[in-house]
């Protein structure tokens, strides 16, 4: 606890000012090994730490975790994925002025919560999302990207061309070509599930809940704030 506040503290004041050090949200369910980078440093996180804008959190082989944000919206990470926690800034209820995930590799949930969809951007390698009152699933692997809709609706865009997803279980694949569907949610790589994310179940928004099914149980909560 107190390495981890010592590292924001000089992460700070080198910054001149609080802005890239933000506490955004916690850690609402870790299973094996999961890390955040900040400050220069990287070290483990346990259920209930805060996570910071501009901090990128990663899971190791067979290790989830799922991060609920201030403004009421969660993301699950699947083994082996990595986020960037971009840009948070919050109103004064707690919803956001803006926010922008940047997902750089492995396999994710998204559910939206009090902030308008116009102010939260999902960024991966080769697009940009839009929300709209929505849960969906990404996956982001090295020349190939899956979008898959499970409510509300999203906007998929790779430079200027953009594919619209209103219709549930529909999803897109995004290649260096292009982006392809809107497509029915079929086969293996719409099969969120199946990348451990079982752990986490599509539907409303679970924020702050702690899922007891799935790969095991959460280790102990640590005691940082």
């Amino acid at each position: 606890m107190i390495k981890r506040f010592l590292i924001a503290l000089a992460a700070t004041c080198a910054a001149g000012g609080a802005l890239a050090q933000t506490n955004i949200g916690e850690v609402a369910d870790v299973y094996r090994e999961v890390t955040g980078a900040f400050g220069g440093r990287t070290l483990p996180l346990r259920n209930s730490d805060a996570v910071r804008q501009n901090e990128v959190i990663s899971t190791g082989v067979q290790s989830t975790a799922r991060i609920a944000f201030h403004d009421l919206s969660n993301l699950d990470l699947a083994p082996q994925s990595s986020v960037v926690l971009d840009r948070f800034v919050y109103n004064p209820d707690s919803s956001g002025r803006q926010v922008t995930l940047r997902l750089t590799k492995g396999a994710f949930r998204f559910i939206s919560g009090r902030t308008k969809s116009e102010n939260i951007r999902l960024r991966t390698p080769q697009a940009t999302i839009g929300v709209r009152g929505t849960s969906l699933g990404i996956w982001v692997r090295s020349g190939r990207e899956i979008v898959l809709l499970k409510q509300g609706a999203v906007r998929v865009c790779k430079g200027a061309t953009c594919v619209d997803l209103v219709t549930p279980e529909t999803g897109v694949v995004i290649t260096a070509a292009g982006i392809q569907g809107p497509t029915a949610a079929v086969g293996d790589e719409f099969n969120f599930d199946a990348m451990a994310l079982d752990r986490f179940p599509f539907g409303g928004n679970p924020a702050l809940r702690l899922p007891g099914a799935g790969l095991g149980s959460p280790p102990a909560s640590s005691s940082r704030p």
